[in-house]
C-alpha cells in the first residue's frame, strides 16, 4: 500500500482511491541515496536538519554519516 502526501488526492485520479489514516504516530521512513564519494556540502546540511528534528520531535532514527 502506498503511503501518498495529502496533495496528491488533488489530482482527483478516477482508478485511485485515497483513504486518509487519522493516526498522528503514522510515520514513513526518508530514504536517500547518495554517491558514496560524495560529500556535497548541501546532503551534509540536509542530513544535520533532519536529525536535528528527529532529535527534537523525539521520533526514532539512525544516524548515518558521509
Amino acid at each position: 500500500m502506498p503511503v501518498a502526501p495529502r496533495s496528491v488526492p488533488g489530482l482527483q485520479r478516477r482508478d485511485v482511491v485515497f483513504k486518509p489514516f487519522n493516526d498522528a504516530r503514522l510515520s514513513a521512513p526518508i530514504l536517500m541515496h547518495v554517491q558514496a564519494d560524495d560529500e556535497s556540502v548541501c546532503i551534509r546540511s540536509l542530513l544535520e536538519q533532519l536529525y536535528a528534528l528527529y532529535r527534537a520531535e523525539g521520533i526514532p532514527h539512525y544516524e548515518e554519516s558521509l
